[in-house]
């Protein structure tokens, strides 16, 4: 494999000698390559890929650098198949490529500018540091700056940059940029370099010196954040300022404006206003929690430094050790070992808080489906499977009374475990192409009525002010921040489990208050707006909690990040006090049918909620539609009104035919 290798890097590196691309593919298929240990590239198998990204996963990459490691692999194939050897690519998109969280752009807080900018004693870190704020430069671009690319005596000043593809684009220097810049070519000396900025030693600064500079502020100043933060940064102040999106496209490079638009949906000002015009509608929005009233401007000081913007830690995508069930050995051990071998590349695709549980949940549905099988049909395996086996499943589990949307759910587990056996070359029956989901009936959302969130809130609210231990004391404040989240503002409780500090971006400079959902249904990011109801419940509940941010999570218990299902139970029991059943999706519906009812467009209700598709919250609009309900009762006063008219008898208790 190693003389394939070097022939398809040298291919690579042929077509595009500037680029970076031969240097990751020739790193990316060398670690491939250790792995595979002494196999051919003919003998590689699915399988061993199914390793490779189980191996990847485990060591705490990111899936954008295992799918990037699969690309490189894949590339490598197709390169051997188009030179005619007769291979098949043993990676399969829909099977290996992990999903990568949808995550916009998030900015750092200006009181972490500040720390951060004041902790910088060098002046060429300053320079350095001002163009990647002030003028969008990616690190790379920073370090391939050349003294010949600067026109710092023309007005305006300006600067010819090469990015990404090594296209070039104008970049315009603000006077803050423009200063710090000067005051480093004043120092910089006359030496034979023609890079902006060297070292001390007279060499172009690297990347990774650049990277490593930033970390040594970052630790000087206790703010965490990197050179990429400091573009988004300066992306989303264009963004405040009112600057056109297809403007800031040019600015930072982007090939595509479809790229810049993530900036323009992590400060959408459109969904921003539409939101903040309906909460001064909506009873209860507005209303500040009477147990904190801080001076204002005090206030969003308080906020902003205890709610801003910290880095992200790596992401935990470790694997973990999951034993498999003593209930799984009703089943044969073939069966046992191939669900194991599917489990692993499902949880590659969980987020890790969510491994346990979906692991648990994976194997009970698989050991109830397979244990019928095996009792009722005499299948040991699933080469013995055919459809009748299968609808004797569906008819049994409609005679106990199961809705059809949990047989579906049954049936689709069971079509993703065939289709990955059939990869596997498991001769599965031709018949199993055929099983079908059973229809479902369209359900509305579930809102409560504005009297039964006030009961709600008011036994909330009573919980928080009763005399209690502290860990009592701490629960209300904690279920009070999480009531407020799902009600104003649409969170999923999967949502407020994972929330994290760094996932905060509270503004006073410019009345800033937005949360970023980092990883939410379908590994999709959105940005939330805060009422001041949720902040001021939020700072409460911190003010017990502290501000220990080593866990990053910010509602924990006992020390650990909240469980899921705790406040689902709380809810419920609170709920029954009150005479209101509730969970915590039941809010999110009131939280997106309050907002429709006030007027807010639906666009905007869509992006609050992440809603990929229009028609999922056009949902809520059947079931709250004003616009019926008005035309509805004006027909009815108008039929009723009439002597003899169609209702009129009914009405008067008249006889009828």
């Amino acid at each position: 494999m190693k003389a394939e290798i070097e022939r398809f890097i040298h291919w690579v590196r042929m077509r595009s000698p500037q680029a970076r691309t031969w240097r990751d593919y020739q790193c990316d298929l060398g670690l491939f390559m250790g792995l595979m240990r002494d196999r051919t590239v003919e003998e590689v198998h699915i399988r061993d890929l199914d390793d490779f990204v189980n191996h990847q996963v485990g060591k705490g990459y990111k899936p954008s650098t295992v799918n990037r490691r699969l690309a490189a692999v894949a590339s490598f194939y197709t390169y051997l198949i188009g030179e005619g050897q007769q291979l098949a690519c043993p990676v399969l998109p829909r099977r290996h490529y992990l999903k990568e969280p949808q995550r916009l752009p998030r900015p750092v807080g200006e009181q972490d500018l500040r720390k951060f900018f004041g902790a910088i004693e060098d002046v060429r870190d300053q320079a350095m540091c001002t163009l990647m704020l002030r003028c969008g430069l990616r690190i790379g671009e920073v370090a391939e700056l050349r003294l010949v690319d600067l026109y710092l005596g023309e007005l305006p000043s300006r600067m010819i940059i090469r990015g990404k593809g090594s296209r070039e684009r104008t970049v315009y220097l603000s006077p803050e940029a423009e200063h710090d810049l000067k005051a480093w070519l004043t120092i910089r000396t006359k030496a034979p370099c023609k890079y902006v900025f060297m070292s001390y030693q007279q060499k172009r600064l690297s990347t990774t010196s650049i990277s490593n500079r930033i970390l040594h502020i970052r630790k000087r100043s206790g703010v965490n954040l990197t050179a990429h933060r400091l573009r988004h940064t300066f992306a989303d102040h264009l963004l405040s300022a009112g600057m056109p999106i297809t403007s800031i496209q040019k600015l930072m490079g982007h090939r595509f404006v479809e790229t810049t638009q993530n900036y323009a949906l992590a400060n959408d000002k459109q969904v921003a206003s539409d939101f903040y015009v309906a909460c001064e509608k909506i009873e209860g929005w507005k209303l500040l929690v009477e147990a904190v009233q801080p001076d204002s401007q005090e206030y969003e000081a308080d906020i902003e430094s205890q709610l801003g913007l910290v880095e992200d830690t790596a992401d935990s995508t470790k694997g973990i050790r999951f034993e498999i069930p003593a209930s799984a050995a009703c089943l044969p051990g073939e069966l046992v070992q191939q669900l194991e071998a599917y489990r692993q590349l499902k949880a590659n695709r969980w987020r890790f808080e969510r491994v346990a549980a979906n692991s648990r949940n994976f194997y009970s549905m698989q050991i109830a489906i397979w244990k019928f099988f095996g009792e009722t049909c005499s299948v040991r395996s699933a080469l013995d499977l055919r459809l009748e086996h299968v609808l004797q499943y569906v008819q049994y589990r409609l005679d106990t009374k199961r809705s059809p949307k949990t047989i579906n759910g049954n049936l689709s587990a069971l079509r993703s475990f065939l289709s990955f056996l059939k990869e596997d070359g498991v001769a599965i029956h031709p018949s199993l192409e055929n099983i079908k989901r059973l229809k479902e009936p369209e359900q509305l959302p579930r809102y409560m009525t504005s009297e039964q969130v006030q009961r709600l809130r008011d036994e909330i609210e009573a919980d928080v002010l009763k005399e209690g231990s502290h860990l009592q004391k701490y629960d209300a404040l904690l279920i009070r921040s999480v009531f407020y989240l799902f009600w104003q503002g649409g969170l999923r409780s999967g949502e407020v489990d994972a929330l994290q500090f760094s996932d905060f971006y509270i503004s006073k400079s410019n009345q800033t208050k937005r949360l970023f959902i980092r990883d939410g249904k379908w590994r999709k990011g959105r940005v939330v707006y805060l009422t001041e109801v949720v902040l001021e419940a939020l700072m409460a509940y911190l003010a017990v909690r502290g501000m220990d941010k080593a866990s990053g999570h910010v509602f924990v218990r006992n020390g650990e990040p909240m469980m899921k299902g705790f406040i689902c139970g709380r809810l419920q029991k609170i709920g029954k006090r009150v005479d209101v059943r509730v969970v915590p999706h039941h809010l999110r519906h009131t939280f997106a049918t309050q907002l429709l009812n006030v007027g807010c467009q639906v666009t905007s209700i869509q992006r609050l909620l992440g809603h990929s598709n229009l028609n999922t919250t056009m949902t809520y609009a059947r079931a709250f539609d004003q616009t019926v309900m008005f035309d509805y009762f004006r027909a009815v006063d108008e039929i009723e009104s009439q002597p003899g008219g169609a209702w009129y008898g009914l009405n008067a208790n008249e006889p009828t035919l």
